[in-house]
């Protein structure tokens, strides 16, 4: 499932991080960028809220914690794909 057709308020699991199809207006390092902030295959998330194109999201520990938030802009977020 798409990041940005995700239900606000649910949990997720993180399937995969896709990699941009390379052109010149392509930036590589957003799923580089995407990675190194925490979201990684296998990471649970549940997504707080979207509002003005950003995503506010918690990463959480593997009894269901909040480990820690961040935020995703869409463009970001599009590359991230969610299993329920």
């Amino acid at each position: 499932m798409k990041f940005t057709s995700a239900d606000i308020g649910k949990s997720y699991s993180i399937e995969n991080i896709l990699e941009g199809v390379p052109c010149m207006n392509c930036n590589p390092c957003m799923r580089l960028r995407i990675m190194e902030l925490g979201l990684t295959p296998g990471e649970k998330i549940l997504i707080k809220d979207h509002k003005m194109g950003i995503w506010l999201i918690d990463v959480l520990s593997e009894n269901g914690n909040t480990t820690y938030s961040l935020a995703l802009r869409d463009e970001e977020a599009e590359r991230v794909c969610l299993l329920d």
